[in-house]
């Protein structure tokens, strides 16, 4: 799930937990870059902002372009 996240608020934890709902047994990632140039929320308040809406940890991901998230995308074939 790509997306700036500023902030990551509960309609993206509600789109996260259907995404998990929809493909049960699915890896389910969030997305999310480090960049500051144009937004105002680094990469860490994202990333806890969605813990505390419930997205586990390692599920929410830092990633160069979150709509071509290869660290995310690499290990599978």
């Amino acid at each position: 799930m790509p997306g700036g996240f500023h902030p990551f608020h509960a309609g993206h934890a509600a789109l996260y937990q259907s995404a998990k709902a929809a493909f049960p047994g699915a890896d389910v990632y969030v997305a999310a870059t480090n960049d500051t140039s144009d937004r105002p929320f680094p990469f860490q308040i994202k990333q806890k902002l969605a813990q505390l809406a419930g997205v586990p940890v390692g599920r929410f991901m830092q990633v160069k372009s979150p709509f071509g998230a290869e660290e995310i995308l690499a290990p599978y074939n």
